[in-house]
């Protein structure tokens, strides 16, 4: 069974190879602490995964912010929401 403590957010949508994630509100800070190891998460550039099954999908952060959420989601979000887009 894989640990919470590896969830920053829930996919939101997903279009081609694009995958648009809304941020976990315990992940604000950008930081984890992992068995006693700090983390930056959710960054441009930094690794992400998604467990699917027996198989996981890895995937690059490519933009953070408001602008990473669905164009069909943007109206109506406030400008501090947590979005993350990643390929």
């Amino acid at each position: 069974m894989r640990s919470r403590q590896t969830l920053i957010g829930h996919v939101r949508a997903v279009s081609g190879a694009t995958v648009n994630v809304y941020l976990a509100e315990s992940v604000a800070s950008g930081l984890a602490i992992i068995n006693g190891s700090t983390y930056r998460i959710g960054q441009v550039g930094s690794f992400v995964r998604i467990p699917l099954g027996y198989q996981d999908l890895f995937g690059v952060v490519s933009e953070v912010g408001v602008n990473a959420a669905p164009e069909s989601m943007r109206d109506g979000l406030k400008a501090s929401a947590r979005w993350m887009k990643y390929n």
